[in-house]
Order: structure tokens, then sequence, then C-alpha cells
């Protein structure tokens, strides 16, 4: 039955088979990546500890213990939803009766449900920890990771982001902190050993390793620590650190220099943390939240079946397919270029960066692209006018020019446009083409199809479609 002395109770010995993977003790004993101070501190208080107390008081709280902190915002319509992951406190990875974090384990399976949940279009991770055990840290990191690249993942620092916490935060797709006092970084990699040689050989005390292996004993209490072991423990740790460092690398999109300058073990306000790139800005949770929202819902292209279906309005020039929902999250904070870049289809860099100039709202630069749109329709209409005038002076007799009656007739011929034309766009997609291709493509291959097709769509549609008429002109 394993027993543990507890100083701090009485000196007798103490039973604590009943929470073996409660207090879980030996997951405390490899390597660390946390802040300093905040260890140092926890250290003291762990080493002070009523442990017959504490046992008492969680007692048969061992699963709620490791489990993840998660949850679900809904944004947007079809039952579309933010799932809400949170780190607080010291990281371990089957969680501690020490800490609330959960256990990394735990998270990781958070996010991969989240990932795979059909609802879920983003995943916010609220962190307010000092770091951890570097054990079930780089897995959590690189399951954040692989998250981000199916959904937009954003990371919101509470505070403090340190050392684990941060390997996992930095591999979200943007980072912010909450405050310009929050602290950020601590970015390193340590053990700690003992050696107690000199206090044996005070005491009296010989102390003696039997061993097999040149290494193995090291840290034995009362022996002296080598250079040696001091050498193998320190490559232990810099493989370990440059496993993090990579992280940080990849997940900031950092040069391999400027990411190993960041390894002091330091922590920065929020201010130069983001002058050194460690994270993205410093706003509100409610800001960081609407900005992910609205990023998640700019990326759905999957059809969602629901009675609440709103087609999109600006099929033709996105070259997207009528029938699938676009649900646009409008906010009162400037849209950032990867936005606008989503929400104006069309739009080209000049005008995205006049927005970001103007430091317009995604409302005010809709707006704007709109009006813009509706100038280059009318000038098409003008150009189109004057180029039928020219036609219709060149046609001969008997000859019935493309789009006239005969074309009209056969428009008028096809039952369903919206499905055949859909179909065939669809039958371009599959050879490669992107959406916006695969449009032109059809429309300019089956012109009664086309007429037919923006017939059956509402009159913005049909306008927004002599954009796409004045590309065939500007390409033929």
């Amino acid at each position: 039955m394993p027993r543990i002395s507890c100083g701090s109770t009485t000196a007798e010995s103490l039973d604590v088979s009943p929470i073996r993977g409660l207090v879980d003790l030996e997951q405390y004993t490899g390597l660390w990546a946390i802040d300093d101070g905040r260890f140092m501190a926890q250290f003291d208080q762990i080493r002070n500890l009523n442990l017959l107390a504490h046992i008492e008081l969680h007692q048969g709280d061992g699963e709620a213990i490791s489990a993840a902190r998660a949850g679900r915002a809904e944004v947007g319509g079809d039952a579309q939803s933010i799932a809400v992951i949170s780190i607080r406190g010291t990281m371990t990875k089957r969680g501690s009766s020490m800490s609330n974090a959960g256990s990394t384990v735990a998270i990781r399976r958070a996010v991969r449900e989240a990932v795979r949940d059909p609802e879920v279009i983003g995943i916010m991770l609220t962190i307010d920890s000092p770091g951890g055990t570097v054990a079930g840290t780089a897995d959590l990191g690189r399951e954040v990771a692989r998250a981000n690249s199916e959904k937009p993942v954003f990371t919101f620092c509470e505070d403090l982001c340190a050392s684990a916490g941060y390997w996992v935060g930095s591999q979200a797709e943007r980072v912010y902190a909450n405050d310009a006092t929050a602290l950020i970084g601590s970015i390193g990699t340590f053990v700690g050993l003992y050696d107690y040689s000199a206090k044996a050989a005070d005491d009296g005390v010989r102390p003696v390793v039997i061993k097999a292996g040149r290494l193995k004993g090291a840290g034995f209490e009362g022996t002296e620590i080598t250079e040696e072991q001091v050498a193998y423990w320190q490559g232990i740790v810099d493989e370990t650190q440059a496993q993090f460092t990579a992280a940080i690398q990849a997940g900031r999109k950092l040069s391999l220099e400027a990411a190993e300058k960041l390894v002091e073990g330091r922590v920065w306000l929020a201010p130069e943390a983001k002058a050194k790139r460690l994270i993205d800005g410093i706003q509100s949770y409610q800001d960081t939240f609407s900005e992910l929202s609205r990023l998640a819902l700019s990326r759905q292209t999957k059809p969602r079946r629901s009675a609440m279906t709103q087609e999109r309005t600006t099929e033709a020039a996105a070259g997207q397919l009528v029938g699938e929902p676009l649900v646009l999250k409008q906010g009162s904070t400037a849209a950032s270029y990867e936005d606008l870049k989503a929400c104006l289809p069309g739009a080209n860099a000049e005008f995205i960066c006049s927005q970001l100039e103007k430091k317009a709202t995604l409302d005010q630069a809709q707006s704007a692209w709109m009006e813009e749109q509706n100038r280059r329709i009318e000038a098409a209409q003008k150009k189109a006018q004057a180029a039928e005038a020219g036609q219709a002076a060149k046609k001969l007799p008997g000859v019935e020019a493309l789009g006239g009656a005969a074309g009209a007739a056969a428009a008028e011929a096809i039952e369903d446009p919206l499905a055949q034309f859909n179909q065939e766009v669809r039958a371009k997609m599959k050879q490669g083409m992107d959406r916006q291709g695969a449009v032109v493509a059809v429309a300019r291959a089956n012109k009664p199809l086309h007429q037919a097709y923006l017939k059956a769509t509402n009159p913005q549609r049909r306008k927004i479609q002599s954009l796409i008429d004045e590309r065939f002109e500007l390409e033929e």
C-alpha cells in the first residue's frame, strides 16, 4: 500500500491509495515548462500543504478535476456555434487537485470533438496559466495546430499565458491579450535537482546506489550530482526546448533566429509581447469572440439544411452555388484584411486597402463595396448598350442575334435552370476549376442556360451578373 510522509500534518505516514489518481504525485517529477516565479510560489504552498485536509476536501472528485472546461456559444443561424475551451491554472497531463486546468489529455479530446462537430465553426481557447509539465503539452499543441487547419482557432490570454500555456496558445491562428498588464511568454524549460551530498556528509550518512548503467541513480538523495549527470539532464532540456521553440516558430510564423531570441524564460507585458509578435493585439473577450465569429462564418462553404437558410445574394460575383446559406455577423470594430477579403467578393487589393485606411467596419466596407459595384454596373451597362447598337447596325437580314428571340425561346424551354446550372458548375469544379472560374465557364458555354438562370434569380443577382459579363468582354 503506497504511503507518503507529510511533515505538515504530523510525523505519521498517510495512506494516499484512495486518491492515487487524484493527487497523481509522479506527474510532478518530470520536466517543467512553467513561469519560475509562479512555480516557486506553488512549490512552497504544496510543501506546506496539509495533505490530509486536502485529501478529505477532494475525496471522490477525480473525474471532475481531470475534465476539460469546455462549452458552446451559438453564433449566426443553423445552430452554428463557437467551442470555448478554458485552461486555468497549472497544466498537467492527467489533471491535478492542485489546479483547475483539467487534464491536457481531456483538453485534447475536447479540441478534437469540436473539430468533428459539424455545428462548431470555430474554437476559442481562453488561457490563464503559468504553464505546467512538459508531459502532455506538445501533444496538446499539435492538436490545436491540427484543429486550426480545419476551423479557425483563437487564443484569448487572460492576464497570464506563460510557458506550456503559451506553447499551446501560440498554435492558434490569432492570439490576443485581455489587457496591457497581461503577462505573456516565459519561454523555456527546466528540471530541478537537489544535491544533498554535503548535508548527508554532515549528518554522517553515506548513501550507496547499487546500479547498472552509468547514469542510473542520478539525483538519488545524498549522492553528489556530477558534471556528467548535469550534462545529461541539460541535453534532455535542450532537446525539449527545441520542440517548444519550433512550435512557436511555426505557430507565430517567425524565423528560427527570431524564435530562438525569445527563449529567455521571462514574461513580457502585453504591449512588448505584441512588439515581439507573440500576440496579435490587446482587446476584450467580446471583441475577440466577435472577430472569431465573423471569420468562422465567412469561411462556411458547405451547404447546411435549415428552414431558416438564407440564400447567397452575391452568388454570381463570388462564383458560389445558389441555395447555400451565408450568415455574416457585423461588428463595431475595424475589420481586418482577412475579413474584408472574405466578405467582399470580387474586391481588389486597392479597394480593400482603402477600407483598411478608413478603419471601416465590415458593415461600412460592404456598403462601400455595393456602391462601387453599382458604379461599375452602370459603366458596364452603358458599354453594353453601345455594343448592342453597333451589332444592330451590322446585323444581316434573317440572322437572329445570340441572346435574341431564339436564345430567349431556348431559355424558356429549360425546366429547372437553377438545378441544371449548379450541376454544370459542380461538374467543372470536379475537373479542377475554382467556383468563380466554373461559373464563368458554364455561363460562356451555355448562354441560354445562363439566361434562364439569371431570370430565375432575383434582380440584385442580375445586376451583379453584369460584372461577369464585363469580365467576358475584357477576356475576349
